[in-house]
């Protein structure tokens, strides 16, 4: 078994992967300070782990590999390292969750790639690039995390009612797009059919809703508002579009 007897080259490797790892647990520490289940050991271990397998590499291509009988080889410096990010998405995916109308874990994911890169840079030594990407990443976060709150998102709906008359279908379309206190609410199409049969009155709202969290509540606030404000209406359907 072929090995190093440079502690030299021991202290450095160590050296590497001990920056790799306060890397990963920086960017995990934000993670971890808005509650999301891969925190800070999670990214501490992914740049810790991708470093390791990158200073493997980087010994594998450099070091000649010793077989009974054949000559000494060296390997690819790129095989181990290109695996990583492959790799680290199916680690990534595993943080995505679909809770209803909204998308979780999709940053979590881009920081856990995000510490595999970090790792790898730490394992070629690389370690100013590392702590500036690193550094720039949590600006960049909570800046973007910031900017999310104040800035209004739109969330496109469809609303469908029966009623008994097309005034009150008039009422809630002027209704929709008044002033209220939790959201900004535009009509951009409105469709409305009697049934002369039943005597019901539909009417189809395309609504586009604009506030700061991309999520149902305020749509829900809507419709319980439409809801207590014209009891003649008989049913109420909601279908998000997009």
């Amino acid at each position: 078994m072929y090995e190093l007897q440079d502690w030299g080259l021991y202290f450095e490797i160590l050296k590497r992967l001990l920056f790799a790892a306060i890397c990963g647990v920086m960017i995990g520490w934000e993670r971890d300070l808005h509650g999301r289940s891969a925190g800070l050991r999670t990214h501490m271990l992914v740049a810790l782990g991708a470093a390791l397998f990158t200073q493997l590499s980087l010994i594998t291509a450099i070091c000649p590999l010793p077989f009974a009988g054949h000559e000494r080889l060296h390997g690819d410096v790129c095989r181990i390292a290109a695996q990583i990010v492959s790799g680290i998405g199916f680690l990534g995916a595993g943080t995505i969750v679909k809770e209803g109308f909204t998308i979780k874990g999709l940053t979590t994911a881009a920081c856990l790639w995000f510490s595999a890169a970090v790792g790898m840079a730490c394992g070629v030594n690389q370690i100013m690039i590392a702590l500036t990407m690193t550094g720039g990443e949590l600006i960049l976060v909570f800046i973007g995390k910031w900017y999310e709150k104040k800035m209004d998102r739109i969330f496109p709906f469809h609303l469908k009612l029966e009623g008994e008359s097309s005034e009150d279908m008039h009422a809630i379309y002027k209704f929709i797009k008044g002033q209220h206190e939790y959201a900004r609410f535009t009509v951009a199409t409105l469709n409305i059919t009697v049934n002369h049969e039943t005597k019901l009155v539909s009417a189809d709202f395309y609504v586009e809703g604009r506030f700061h969290e991309s999520n149902a509540e305020h749509a829900f606030k809507l419709i319980k508002d439409i809801n207590e404000n014209y009891p003649k209406i008989k049913s109420i359907s909601f279908k998000r579009n997009g």
